[in-house]
């Protein structure tokens, strides 16, 4: 996941659905020694006790939020971690004027 979109869900995701994101890897989470993947030197333990530590009733800092959503984005509902991005904007085109082009002739030598 990118930071823009981890941003974008983050931007959207209340405290009370973050709580339950932690609340779910904690119960699914086997293997708390492996690397995080916001934090490569710390555990996933570790990450988890740091991001959760100031509790969910205050509100959190939008960086916060992103290191939460990058590490735990397989707890996330899938309906809010696969919701549809907005519609690309149609591109306006137009035939470009070319500007008049005086060749040349080679010369001879």
């Amino acid at each position: 996941m990118t930071k823009a979109r981890a941003r974008e869900i983050a931007e959207k995701l209340s405290n009370r659905q973050l709580e339950e994101m932690f609340k779910t890897a904690q119960i699914k989470i086997r293997d708390w020694k492996q690397p995080s993947f916001t934090n490569r030197g710390m555990s996933k333990g570790t990450v988890f006790n740091v991001l959760s530590k100031g509790g969910f009733d205050t509100p959190l800092h939008i960086r916060i939020k992103i290191n939460m959503v990058m590490e735990f984005e397989e707890f996330l509902p899938k309906e809010i971690l696969y919701e549809k991005w907005p519609a690309k904007k149609v591109v306006e085109h137009q035939e470009p004027e070319f500007l008049p082009v005086t060749v040349k002739p080679e010369s001879e030598n």
